[in-house]
C-alpha cells in the first residue's frame, strides 16, 4: 500500500508539470498572438480579430485536448478511482498506466474501446 501511494505522488508531479508546461505554450503563444495583432494595421481590425480567433481555436485543438486529459487524471488521483478502469471496475495494470498515464480504462478494455471505434456504425 506504501508503494501505491509513492507512485501517485510521483504520477501527480509529473501531471502537474505538465500541466504546467501546457499552460506555459498557450500563454506564450496568446501573447505572441497580441504582438502580432497589435502590429496589424487599425483599418484591418476585422481582419486580425478573425486572425487571431483562429489561432486561439488551433491552440484549443492541439493542447487543450491533452489539457482537459491531465485535469482529469488528476481528479481520478484526487478521488481515488485514478487506479480503477471505468469500464469493467478492474485494477489498471502499473505497467499500462506507466505508459498511458491519461488511460481511464485497464490494458483490455483499452484495446476494446479503439476496436468499437474502428467499426462502422
Amino acid at each position: 500500500m506504501f508503494t501505491l501511494a509513492i507512485d501517485r505522488a510521483e504520477t501527480r508531479g509529473q501531471l502537474l508539470l505538465e500541466r504546467a508546461e501546457l499552460l506555459g505554450r498557450f500563454h506564450d503563444a496568446l501573447a505572441r498572438a497580441d504582438v502580432e495583432c497589435d502590429a496589424f494595421d487599425r483599418r484591418s481590425g476585422d481582419h486580425a480579430r478573425h486572425w487571431y480567433a483562429r489561432l486561439v481555436v488551433t491552440l484549443s485543438n492541439r493542447d487543450l485536448d491533452a489539457l482537459g486529459e491531465i485535469i482529469a487524471a488528476l481528479d481520478r488521483i484526487d478521488d481515488g478511482s485514478y487506479e480503477s478502469c471505468v469500464a469493467c471496475g478492474a485494477d489498471i495494470e502499473r505497467e499500462w498506466h506507466a505508459e498511458h498515464q491519461y488511460s481511464v480504462h485497464c490494458s483490455d478494455c483499452a484495446v476494446t474501446a479503439d476496436i468499437a471505434t474502428l467499426v462502422p456504425r
